[in-house]
């Protein structure tokens, strides 16, 4: 249907007779035509390419895609508008339907106050999940937060292995706390430098004992692996020097021939102890020998109850 048609009549003055068409005037000018063929008038057709009836208030609604009258046509399309526009309940709104290839539509979460200014609202809640077993997951891998079974979230705390050096920190190491301070001080356990890695640090646990000398160099093995040489306590009898000889190996010395780790003089009829302020690292082993002379290669053997109380204290 053309909006505005231009309608256009041949007018003909009938016979009065036949009265089936004629023109009336209106007192304003204006003519209507009145057609014959019974009362309220016949269809109504305004031709532009194909005529289109009008149809009739009562024609059912067109179906979709469907041929019908242009009343039936406007029914099915009212049929489909809300009843009221606004916001209204869902029953009452009109669907709207995603097409079934429409690609992701991207859905951005912000929380309701920015961060810094006084809280309102509700929290969003973040969940986890709770596995058995823990999955094993490949770089650039989303997972889900993990919890143990009473839905406690599951940390761990690391810290990277460096390789020993001198002159390290001694500072202690601290974990957070639940306020976010740092007085949870992290226990490390102390480690000694033998010269090529770092060795747990032990207690002197173990003793070698020489309550009185034989006429002999007295060569002794205390520990036929590796020792930590604590401390070393003694009583010369003699009224001449002595004097100890240490060995890193895990067998007796063989006195003048073997080079010792430690040389300690004993002075004349006295006693005394030393204790070493880091203890001595002997990788082989720990054996000792005691000798009249200073001189590595010296064989000569001490008097029977030279020396008396001699203690090697290690681990």
């Amino acid at each position: 249907m053309t909006a505005n048609p231009s309608v256009s009549y041949s007018v003909a003055v009938a016979d009065p007779n036949f009265p089936q068409n004629f023109i009336k005037p209106n007192a304003d000018g204006s003519i209507n035509v009145i057609g014959g063929g019974g009362g309220g008038g016949g269809a109504v057709t305004i031709a532009d390419g194909a005529d289109v009836a009008e149809g009739s208030t009562t024609d059912a609604a067109a179906t979709a895609g469907g041929t019908g009258t242009v009343s039936a046509k406007l029914r099915r399309i009212s049929a489909q508008l809300p009843a009221a526009l606004g916001q209204t309940t869902m029953s009452a709104s009109q669907p709207v339907a995603i097409a079934s290839d429409q690609s992701s539509i991207p859905v951005v979460a912000t929380g309701n106050v920015a961060s810094g200014v006084t809280d309102s609202g509700n929290p969003v809640k973040v969940g986890g999940v709770f596995n058995t077993t823990l999955p094993t997951l490949t770089n650039g891998q989303r997972s889900d937060l993990q919890t143990d079974n009473r839905g406690n979230l599951r940390t761990i705390q690391t810290a990277a292995i460096l390789a020993g050096s001198d002159g390290g920190s001694n500072s202690l190491a601290y974990l957070p706390n639940s306020n976010g301070g740092s007085s949870n001080a992290l226990a490390v356990a102390p480690t000694l430098f033998n010269g090529t890695t770092w060795d747990r640090a032990r207690s002197p646990n173990l003793t070698s004992r020489l309550p009185s000398s034989a006429a002999t160099t007295n060569a002794t093995s205390s520990k036929a692996s590796t020792a930590w040489l604590f401390s070393v306590s003694w009583y010369n009898t003699n009224a001449a020097a002595r004097f100890l000889k240490i060995y890193n190996k895990a067998s007796a010395p063989t006195v003048g021939t073997d080079t010792p780790f430690l040389t300690i003089a004993l002075p004349q009829t006295a006693g005394n102890s030393i204790t070493f302020q880091s203890p001595l690292y002997l990788s082989t082993g720990l054996a000792f020998a005691l000798t009249v002379n200073a001189s590595d290669a010296d064989t000569t053997a001490v008097g029977a109850g030279d020396v008396v109380g001699l203690n090697l204290v290690y681990s």
